[in-house]
């Protein structure tokens, strides 16, 4: 490939991603890095070589990273793009400008705060690895939804069409499948008989034959209450079945589901070398979180960290107790921490929530591990249930706990242990003792 045509391939992305052309000098840094240059031999381009190697080429490693969802550095540079300059040309379709985006009730995220090796993650997943489903799930208060939004707004100009719903109000398979259709098809006639094995049929011609991004959030409404994770409620089953089929069948499209947990037909779907991809989201990174309680107003610079530690990073749970400190405490956390006042009202209230979608047995494991002095391994936390319960039984909630992001496992001495995390063990031994 000539440098006239890699030119017009890497910005036509630029102009389809920020809306206008590279400039002259970022060809040129482009170029050179394509043909093996070091910075030393930029000298000409009229900057100066401090600014090259920490501004403007570190910036467009940045853009291409963002574009094609995988960390680029002047170092691989070369070979990412040609890995993926010759997956598109063998794919024609990647390079159409979306033609319908529809983003329903997407809420509005005025300001987020970090998760870029989230973003890159994610965006790998989806574009580079072409997964057919991803789910991000973790605990309620994480920002996954917040996250959603940037991915989804980022990869758009990816897909022919774009749509998002969200399930808050859980809604019949049927109705969601004609809600897409009728998206896909322009509000023209969809093809009876309007019966979910049609509806799905026509569902996966289109995945099969656009590129499309399918957005579901609040998936966690479809699961029962006070059972295992994962398990639907009866009038929703039908949601498992299409979420599997699509995927397992080979098509050029992306689920995106975002919940409290995962599903469990798609778990055992997931893995590396599977076209389906959990990613459990965690608390912010400590100088994110930083930022979000400093443009809350909190001015005792040299408590955050543990705040930031005590609420694992939570951005939900951050900005709640960032309300209470400014307003009891003018702003300093340590007077407040001194309160050892963790639990708040609005706290307890979600974890409540959360409390009333588990099985009795999951209650009493976190009850076995809160009161525990120590992480405890699956042998003593049968031990100290005071009804006997099978091996299986156990493991299956353990499994289950897991994937609600309410139990964490350790290893020690190359031995598994399960633990409840700070302030998950606090709401239970406030609740039950």
């Amino acid at each position: 490939m000539n440098k006239e045509d890699m030119l017009d391939i890497l910005d036509n992305w630029i102009v389809e991603y920020r809306g206008k052309k590279l400039e002259k000098v970022e060809k040129e840094i482009i170029f050179r890095t394509w043909q093996g240059d070091e910075y030393d031999k930029m000298a000409d381009l009229g900057l100066s070589l401090d600014y090259i190697k920490r501004k403007k080429a570190p910036d467009l490693w940045k853009l291409f990273s963002e574009i094609l969802g995988e960390r680029v550095t002047k170092k691989n540079f070369k070979l990412i793009t040609e890995k993926v300059i010759e997956k598109r040309l063998h794919s024609p379709q990647l390079f159409k400008a979306p033609q319908r985006q529809d983003w329903g009730d997407i809420p509005e995220v005025p300001i987020f705060y970090g998760r870029q090796d989230d973003l890159l993650t994610l965006k790998q997943w989806i574009l580079t690895d072409s997964c057919r489903v991803v789910g991000v799930w973790g605990m309620a208060g994480m920002g996954k939804t917040a996250l959603s939004v940037q991915l989804s707004q980022q990869l758009a100009n990816q897909f022919q069409f774009v749509i998002w719903r969200s399930l808050h109000y859980p809604q019949s398979v049927l109705n969601i499948l004609t809600d897409w259709l009728q998206f896909f098809s322009a509000d023209s006639e969809i093809l009876s008989p309007h019966t979910f094995p049609n509806l799905v049929s026509q569902l996966m011609d289109y995945l099969r034959n656009y590129r499309c991004l399918l957005v579901l959030d609040e998936v966690g409404s479809l699961f029962a209450m006070g059972q295992l994770a994962g398990k639907y409620r009866k009038e929703y089953q039908e949601y498992g079945y299409l979420f599997r089929l699509i995927a397992e069948t080979k098509h050029q499209s992306c689920l995106l589901l975002i919940s409290l947990e995962k599903s469990r037909e798609l778990d055992l779907l997931d893995g590396d070398n599977y076209p389906v991809r959990y990613y459990k989201l965690k608390g912010l990174a400590k100088r994110d979180a930083k930022l979000l309680l400093r443009e809350k107003g909190l001015a005792d610079e040299s408590e955050l960290s543990s705040l930031i530690e005590q609420y694992e990073g939570n951005p939900l749970y951050l900005n709640i107790i960032s309300g209470m400190i400014l307003d009891l405490f003018n702003g300093k956390a340590s007077d407040f921490l001194r309160k050892n006042a963790t639990l708040l009202d609005e706290i307890k209230d979600l974890l409540n929530e959360y409390l009333q979608r588990l099985s009795k047995l999951e209650i009493e494991v976190m009850y076995q591990l809160a009161i525990a002095s120590s992480p405890l391994n699956i042998d003593r936390i049968q031990q100290a249930i005071p009804t006997p319960v099978s091996a299986s039984l156990l493991m299956e909630a353990l499994k289950s706990l897991r994937g609600r992001s309410l139990v964490e496992k350790i290893t020690e001495n190359d031995e598994p242990l399960f633990v409840l995390s700070r302030i998950i063990c606090q709401y239970i031994l406030e609740r039950f003792l």
